[in-house]
């Protein structure tokens, strides 16, 4: 478990380890959201979303100028990338790799809130790419500092330019790299320069993007939280509904291990703070240091939702919390050497968190294959409906209504039972988008705007044609109105 492995054993150990991840997704198969209608469509476009490399990877993917479902071609290719990126984040952290050492810094892979990332089929591998390039921008190192500097503002662009709140995980990075240089001893002058380095890196790469890529995005992704009286309110507002969504993954059923981790980190943190201080020789350079080391664990929450805390509209949801991989890491990275202070093969420890996110992961993966049954089977009973009732066979178009609901799959009580963050990490407020009935054969079913929707055309007196436990189906002035049930289990008169 302690034997040092040479680069190569390093990559395999990573590679395997990813693909190990991944292959629940891989067998849910599962099609998340916006994936419907993007297989569909085949040209699907990120650009109005100011996530143009997306689109770039898709093309040189299929040698095309659209997007088809290659899945999992895609996921495989983002595994290779992250398995070099893991290696060389390990090989940046430590001296000697092995087993343990290289555990730690699987949680920038392994995040639990990255699941809800990875299980889109198409914007996932992308995102995966995303993280690898802020891995190598951390990494990246030259003699000439010019071009180490150069080099990782930009694969910070590119970052940026596939997902933006991967700036988070920049960040939470320098945090971790401030942490290193103080353990390191480093004086004023050098943590000054690191920190004017990293924040000009940080700055370039914004400005670009606010300059290049921003005026090409849709005006709905344009804002930001007004600035006012009451905008540090809103920002830690939001930031206590993050912690309040995230909060039932740490304390489920997996609480203990969560709980002893913190007790360790905090051991570790407070021990490297006191050793990292202990020969500095003047008290002003202590003080310095000691506010330094303190914002670090801080910095590092904030940026599990980041910028997404001063967006116009608030988000909160899992896949945005991309800044979680770079604090879980942390953790890790700080109880490591305090147990192999201990004895070397305590080290063996840190593997523990990382069996409970692998088993998060194929837990996952087994949800969404519940869901996908779930979704095919009231599709199919939908089908049958449209096809089979006389009532609806003139009807040349339907409404589809479907308000949010609260998580319902019946087959996945146990394991919400303990792991109750799944449904968080599920993320996903309604039973099935229109487009996904294109994949049974029905293809007149299209979203219902405001003007087309069943609560303004259907009068209270409307009786429907077809009603059942999901769903029910109206006919007015020749148009088909379908609307979904917001709880099924309660099986109301109405679903609008």
């Amino acid at each position: 478990m302690t034997a040092q492995w040479s680069s190569k054993e390093s990559l395999v150990f990573f590679l395997v380890a990813v693909l190990v991840y991944v292959f629940p997704l891989i067998l849910a198969d599962y099609f998340y959201v916006e994936d419907s209608f993007r297989a569909a469509s085949g040209y699907a476009s990120w650009r109005a979303e100011g996530r143009f490399l997306i689109d770039g990877f898709y093309h040189a993917l299929s040698l095309s100028n659209g997007a088809p479902d290659t899945f999992p071609l895609g996921l495989l290719v983002a595994c290779v990338v992250m398995a070099f990126a893991l290696r060389k984040l390990a090989f940046h952290y430590f001296s000697s790799v092995n087993v343990c050492s290289a555990s730690v810094v699987l949680p920038m892979f392994f995040s639990p809130l990255f699941l809800s990332d990875l299980a889109y089929k198409y914007d996932g591998p992308v995102i995966t790419v995303g993280v690898a390039l802020v891995m190598f921008a951390i990494t990246f190192k030259c003699e000439r500092k010019t071009l180490e500097w150069g080099a990782g503002t930009v694969l910070l662009c590119c970052a940026l330019c596939i997902y933006q709140p991967l700036l988070n995980v920049f960040v939470g990075l320098c945090c971790i790299e401030l942490y290193r240089a103080i353990n390191a001893k480093k004086d004023t002058r050098d943590l000054a320069l690191l920190a004017g380095e990293k924040l000009t890196q940080a700055a370039a790469a914004a400005l670009f993007y606010l300059w290049v890529v921003v005026p090409f995005m849709g005006k709905e992704r344009q804002g930001m939280l007004a600035w006012g009286d009451d905008w540090v309110s809103i920002v830690f507002q939001r930031l206590e509904n993050a912690e309040e969504r995230i909060r039932p993954l740490y304390t489920g059923g997996s609480a203990w291990l969560f709980a002893g981790m913190a007790i360790l980190f905090v051991l570790g943190f407070i021990g490297a703070w006191w050793s990292a201080l202990r020969d500095r020789p003047k008290a002003s350079t202590k003080v310095l240091m000691s506010l330094a080391y303190v914002s670090i664990v801080p910095l590092l929450i904030i940026c599990v939702p980041g910028i997404m805390l001063v967006f116009f509209y608030e988000n909160s949801d899992s896949r945005a919390m991309l800044g979680a991989g770079p604090l879980l890491m942390f953790m890790l990275l700080v109880i490591h050497p305090l147990l192999k202070a201990r004895h070397r093969h305590l080290t063996v420890l840190v593997v523990l968190p990382i069996i409970v996110l692998v088993s998060i992961s194929y837990s996952y993966g087994r949800v969404l294959s519940l869901k996908k049954t779930l979704e095919t089977s009231v599709m199919t009973q939908l089908a049958y409906s449209i096809n089979a009732s006389p009532a609806l066979a003139s009807v040349g178009v339907f409404y589809f209504n479907a308000s949010a609901q609260d998580y319902w799959l019946p087959a996945s009580a146990g394991t919400v039972s303990i792991v109750p963050g799944m449904p968080y990490l599920v993320a996903a407020n309604f039973l099935f988008l229109p487009e996904a009935l294109a994949r049974i054969g029905i293809t007149n079913v299209v979203q219902a705007s405001h003007e087309h929707s069943a609560r303004v055309r259907l009068g209270r007196d409307a009786r429907p044609i077809v009603d059942t436990l999901f769903y029910a189906i109206y006919v007015e002035g020749g148009d088909g109105y379908i609307v979904m049930k917001k709880q099924p289990r309660e099986h109301p008169d109405r679903g609008f």
